[in-house]
Formats: structure tokens, C-alpha cells, sequence
């Protein structure tokens, strides 16, 4: 376990000043800053993600975190009582835990920073053990948000943000993917699953695992062979169809779709059933279009010999 750091934060209520210790800090923000592959957060600032309901004061960033440097934040922005009343009627939170001061503008003047940044879905329909009679209660309503520089940026620019939008003190990011997929609970299945997509602004793009880009490639690849994408442009077609992440792995394949399309334009029916026969564990419903798919593929190569024979 790494050593024990403690440093002096802002003006505790009573005149003294809290105190917060770099064990806590990694501990509070454990279920969504990994998604089993190893930490993928900073502990930076990570008791403001998880648990500090109120607003950044601009005073006591601690010297470790100032100068600090990274491309990626995440935030916790919580709305007014105001704002919930008006857009979210079924919302049981009853102000225990008192109310966010966010902007109800604040996502229009983020836009205007020209930073991109993406925005979860409204979570308020999370809940909390409350300790003092062992019963689920909500917890204060609040989106999840991460912002990315094109370079490295210092945490105390990062914390100006924060300040902007009347939020605690921001998260630095290594790698954003954890708590991208946090937004929706999509690796926490104890959670409340929101359904609704995270919604990204200014052109902000999920950085993408190796892993996820093995899988968003193999899925190409199908898509290439299922719908006869025998030129490159397309694939980015069908891409752009399916989301950002997609066209982000097409256009940065280029060399390897390229040799797919052109291996599909020279032996489709080649390509095809060596791809059934190699590819383990299709689901039917693929199994069963890629049948399809040669059962065309050699109908029409029946007829154009017949064709040229005649």
C-alpha cells in the first residue's frame, strides 16, 4: 500500500481545517475508477467525486495537486432544488442532504469554454445505506462529467471549471474509460442501470482500450462481410451509423479494412464461409445471415457463368 499522505484542505466550519488522507482518497472512488483491468483514476481530488457535496471554494488546493497534470477530469455537478422541480417530478430526493447551486446553463457555458466534454445521464435515481436506521435512501441528484484538453493541463486550471460550475473539486483522470462506463452503472450491476446515453459536446470522444478496440474491430469485420462493404468508404458509412467509437476505429484502421474490403471484392464467397467456419461462437441470428449471404453470393455466381456461357 502506498504511503499514508495527509495535507490541510479548505477552512473546516468550525475554524480548523479537514484533513484528508491519500488511503481514503483511493478508496472512494474504487467502483468507478476501475472496470477490472487496474486503476484507471488518479487520486487526485477523489474525495470531492465520491462523497464532498459542496462547491469548491478556490482556496486550499494542496501543493501535490497543484502542480499535478493530466487531459482528462471528471466532475460531479449537482442541480438546484429549482431544476429538479421543474424536469424531474418523479424524483423522491428530499433536499437531506441539502441542494446543488449548478448554473441551470452550466452545460451551454462549457460548451462556449470550447473544451469537449462529455455529460451522463441525470443520476437520481442512486441510493445510499443510511447508517442510522439500515435503509436505502436517495442520494443527492448529480451528473458525472469528464472534461479533456488537448494537452496536459495543471489541476488548479482544471479546478477554475469546477468553480465555473459550482462543483467540488474535479477528479484527474489517467484514463477515462472507467468512469465513462460508470456514467450509466454499465460495470456495476447492483446500481441503478440508467438507460439513457451519455451525451458528448464539442466533438469529445471515449478513449478506447485495447481491448475495446479488438472487439470494435472484430464487429467491423462482420459488418464488412455481412453487408458486401467491398470498398472502404463503405465501412466509415456503416460506422458513422454506429457511433463515435466505431468511425474512430475504422479511420484508424485504415491500412487493415482496406485489405478486408479488398479480399471481400476478389473472393466474397471465399471470405465468407471461411468466416463461418473459422469464427467461433456466432450468435445464430449471424450464423444464419451469413448462410443467407453465400446462399446469394453463389446464386449470383451461377447466373453470371451461365451468363457468360451462353
Amino acid at each position: 500500500m502506498a504511503r499514508e499522505r495527509k495535507y490541510k484542505t479548505k477552512e473546516a466550519p468550525d475554524g480548523g481545517t479537514s484533513e484528508t488522507s491519500g488511503d481514503s482518497v483511493s478508496n472512494s472512488v474504487d467502483d468507478y475508477s476501475t472496470n477490472g483491468a487496474g486503476s484507471q483514476a488518479e487520486t487526485v481530488g477523489a474525495v470531492a467525486m465520491d462523497g464532498d457535496d459542496g462547491a469548491w471554494d478556490g482556496v486550499g488546493i494542496p501543493e501535490v495537486e497543484d502542480t499535478a497534470k493530466g487531459r482528462h477530469f471528471g466532475y460531479v455537478v449537482y442541480p438546484s432544488e429549482a431544476y429538479i422541480r421543474a424536469n424531474v417530478p418523479d424524483c423522491t430526493y428530499d433536499g437531506y442532504a441539502g441542494w446543488g447551486t449548478a448554473p441551470d446553463d452550466w452545460i451551454q457555458r462549457l460548451e462556449q469554454t470550447g473544451l469537449s466534454f462529455v455529460v451522463s445521464p441525470l443520476h437520481y435515481l442512486d441510493t445510499v445505506l443510511d447508517a442510522s436506521t439500515g435503509e436505502l435512501r436517495p442520494k443527492k441528484p448529480h451528473w458525472h462529467v469528464i472534461v479533456s484538453w488537448g494537452n496536459s493541463t495543471t489541476y488548479r486550471t482544471a479546478c477554475a471549471i469546477a468553480e465555473m460550475l459550482s462543483a467540488p473539486r474535479p477528479l484527474l483522470l489517467r484514463a477515462p474509460a472507467g468512469l465513462y462506463d460508470y456514467m450509466t452503472h454499465k460495470n456495476q450491476p447492483e446500481k441503478h442501470q440508467y438507460q439513457d446515453r451519455p451525451v458528448a459536446y464539442n466533438g469529445w470522444t471515449k478513449p478506447l482500450d485495447n481491448d475495446e478496440i479488438t472487439r470494435i474491430k472484430d464487429e467491423l469485420t462482420q459488418i464488412v462481410i455481412l453487408t458486401d462493404c467491398q470498398e472502404y468508404v463503405e465501412l466509415l458509412l456503416e460506422a458513422e451509423t454506429m457511433g463515435a467509437e466505431y468511425k474512430q476505429v475504422a479511420m484508424g484502421q485504415t491500412m487493415y479494412f482496406t485489405a478486408v474490403c479488398n479480399s471481400l471484392r476478389w473472393g466474397p464467397i471465399r471470405v465468407a464461409e471461411r468466416y463461418l467456419a473459422r469464427t467461433p461462437g456466432l450468435d445464430a441470428e449471424t450464423e444464419r445471415m451469413l448462410r443467407e449471404r453465400i446462399r446469394q453470393l453463389k446464386e449470383k455466381a451461377a447466373k453470371e457463368n451461365e451468363k457468360g456461357g451462353k
